[in-house]
């Protein structure tokens, strides 16, 4: 599929550009430290006739004290909550670190004068999750009934989005050779994905198979698109050195999504009579092996589901987040 070539060409390349991040943010130190020299020279000489990223009103520095475009690059990690989570992983306290991936973006954005910014990103994050994370030694707990089930999913999703954003502290004057500034945004974006699985050794594409019916007739109200909104909630921090045109920052972002079908679970078990009547023969084999899993265990080969019992939750829709380490360089208007 076209989305698959996208994410995987972004991904190798958001990669790649790994170790160029790491080598500029270690030589933004140099650029602090030539910051005094530069400082030493206009207390000498003057103020320098030529316009700065950082000006000295008053003898004090103004972070940023005009319009500005910003690009920046980000590098970190991601990780979704959905039904194949362990129990408690809707709590940011309980994250499941198994399952943390790469995650890369790259933006630009719009510095207005006071506090506010308009920006769009593009963004790669891989996400997974698999029921064999959750606790096996309790038979009574929610935690071993996903254990049972056995069911796992992964994808790369490839976001874009146009994001506003607040940050108080930017128009703060300082004399300090960095500064750290807060901020908090929220944005719209559109996001593209595709839950796989394996099985018997093969990659398997989920949202071809209707795992819980979505090729037959009387299930239609359960298919889902590839293709989501997602609204993006942002909060971050940089790290502003002064006379420099390069900030670092953390930024963490959460998104609100608009299905339940991220990870390919999100209602009830379909009968095995449905799926073998109203399918072809090998594409409806495979919607009985992928629907229910649990027989793959070895403590559970004879167990078959009850039709129309629980699979997944449909209470709560799926989200994802990231966190990445960000590195900004600044362009004059």
């Amino acid at each position: 599929m076209k989305i698959d070539y996208i994410c995987n060409k972004f991904q190798k390349s958001m990669k790649k550009t790994l170790l160029l991040t790491l080598s500029i943010a270690m030589t933004s130190v140099f650029f602090a430290q030539e910051s005094i020299q530069v400082e030493k020279t206009e207390e000498t000489n003057g103020p320098q006739a030529s316009p700065g990223l950082f000006t000295q009103p008053n003898g004090s520095r103004q972070v940023i004290n005009h319009k500005t475009h910003e690009f920046n690059l980000g590098v970190g990690s991601g990780s979704y909550y959905g039904d194949l989570n362990s129990n408690s992983a809707r709590n940011f306290v309980n994250v499941n670190w198994k399952r943390m991936h790469f995650s890369g973006s790259l933006g630009y954005k719009y510095n207005f004068k006071k506090r506010f910014s308009v920006g769009v990103q593009a963004t790669l994050t891989h996400l997974s999750g698999a029921d064999k994370d959750n606790n096996n030694t309790n038979p009574t707990s929610k935690d071993f009934f996903r254990y049972r089930r056995n069911l796992s999913f992964y994808t790369d999703v490839f976001e874009l989005s146009g994001n506003f954003y607040y940050e108080p502290f930017r128009t703060k004057q300082v004399r300090s050779l960095s500064f750290l500034s807060p901020y908090a945004g929220i944005g719209l974006g559109f996001m593209a994905f595709n839950p796989k699985t394996t099985y018997n050794g093969k990659e398997i594409e989920l949202h071809r198979v209707g795992t819980e019916g979505q090729l037959l007739p009387e299930y239609q109200k359960y298919k889902y698109r590839l293709t989501q909104v997602v609204v993006p909630l942002t909060l971050g921090a940089k790290l502003y050195l002064t006379k420099s045109r390069i900030s670092l920052g953390a930024e963490f972002q959460y998104r609100y999504m608009f299905t339940d079908y991220l990870d390919d679970v999100s209602n009830l078990y379909v009968s095995r009579k449905d799926l073998t009547s109203g399918l072809p023969a090998d594409q409806a084999a495979l919607a009985v092996a992928l629907s229910d899993r649990t027989n793959e265990l070895f403590n559970f080969k004879e167990i078959v589901n009850t039709p129309e019992s629980p699979r997944g939750s449909a209470k709560y829709n799926d989200a994802y987040f990231t966190f990445q380490f960000k590195l900004s360089y600044y362009l004059f208007d």
